[in-house]
Formats: C-alpha cells, sequence, structure tokens
C-alpha cells in the first residue's frame, strides 16, 4: 500500500439552539441541517463523512452532528467559514474544530 499525508478535518455541529437566557427555544433538524450542508458545505468539498453522535457542552448533553473532511492542502481559511456560517445561522455559540495529518491509502 501506498500512503500519503492528508490534512484530516473534524467539526462537531451542536444542534441545539439556545437564547441569550440559557433556554432551549429550538434544534436544529434534519431538514435545516441538509439545507446547511447542501449551502455551505457541498459547494467547497467533493467529499466528506457525517456522523451522529451524542456530546457535552458545558455540563450538558447535546446531540452533535461530526462532519470529517480529508484533504491534502491547508483549507483553515475555508472551515472557518462553515463553522461561522453555522454560528451564525443557527446562534450558536462555536463549532469544535479537530486538525491533525494523518496517513491515508486508498485499497482497491
Amino acid at each position: 500500500m501506498e500512503f500519503k499525508s492528508m490534512n484530516k478535518y473534524v467539526l462537531y455541529f451542536g444542534r441545539d439552539i439556545n437564547d441569550q437566557d440559557g433556554h432551549l427555544p429550538g434544534y436544529v433538524t434534519d431538514i435545516m441541517w441538509a439545507d446547511f450542508m447542501y449551502r455551505s458545505i457541498d459547494p467547497r468539498f467533493d467529499g466528506y463523512t457525517v456522523q451522529q453522535c451524542e456530546g457535552s457542552w458545558q455540563g450538558m448533553k447535546e446531540a452533535t452532528i461530526m462532519v470529517t473532511i480529508m484533504h491534502d492542502q491547508d483549507v483553515d481559511f475555508v472551515i472557518e467559514k462553515i463553522c461561522n456560517e453555522y454560528c451564525s445561522r443557527f446562534d450558536q455559540d462555536c463549532v469544535m474544530v479537530e486538525r491533525s495529518v494523518v496517513s491515508i491509502s486508498f485499497v482497491e
């Protein structure tokens, strides 16, 4: 097998929508998420992986969508733009981003 180095980005999108008092007035639905992917992620990347999971933020359990993107270039600026769009659109405090360099191989 031949391996090559790639940048691996893992983005953690919380689905709860909080108001300024910390109450939960809403939730990012599957339809809202699909529209966000279509408008913000799909045009920028040829492929990525989406996983539904549960996370915890400041002691509160929260449904979370984890998106993994592999890219052979530094795309920090693009990732930051996607996160900013999500925060703005769904009134989020932040999106957690994990970045690492990994070795990958496509096995046929």
